[in-house]
C-alpha cells in the first residue's frame, strides 16, 4: 500500500512538471530583434511569392542579383523590417525545427490561399 501511494505521488509531481513545462515553452518570450511568429509567416509567404516572380520575370536577366535584391527589398519594406532582423529570425527559427515546420504549415496554407483566391478571381 505505501508503495501505491509513493508511485501515485510520483505519477502526480511527474504530470505536474510535464504541464509546467508545456506551458512554459508556448509562453516563451522571444528575443529582442526577433519577429513575431505570425509575422513570420507572412513575411516567409512573400518572400517565396517574390522568389517565384523573380524566376518567372527574370529568367533572361543580365543581371539578376540586382534583381533578386529588388524583389526581397520589397518584402522586406512591405513588412517594415530589414535584411539582419530577417536573417536573426530566420536562424532563430530554424534552430528550433519543431517550431520552423508548424511555421512552414501555415506558410505552405497561407501560399495555397492564396493561390485559391487568385483562381477565383
Amino acid at each position: 500500500m505505501q508503495i501505491r501511494k509513493s508511485t501515485k505521488a510520483l505519477l502526480h509531481i511527474l504530470i505536474i512538471c510535464l504541464l509546467l513545462h508545456s506551458c512554459s515553452n508556448k509562453n516563451e518570450e522571444l528575443p529582442e530583434g526577433i519577429i513575431a511568429e505570425d509575422e513570420m509567416i507572412q513575411i516567409l509567404t512573400d518572400v517565396h511569392l517574390a522568389e517565384t516572380a523573380f524566376i518567372m520575370n527574370n529568367l533572361k536577366s543580365k543581371n539578376p542579383e540586382n534583381a533578386a535584391i529588388s524583389y526581397y527589398k520589397f518584402v522586406f519594406d512591405k513588412h517594415k523590417i530589414n535584411r539582419e532582423q530577417f536573417d536573426a529570425s530566420f536562424r532563430y527559427y530554424t534552430a528550433r525545427p519543431a517550431q520552423y515546420s508548424l511555421i512552414y504549415e501555415q506558410v505552405l496554407n497561407e501560399i495555397t490561399q492564396r493561390q485559391a483566391h487568385t483562381i477565383r478571381q
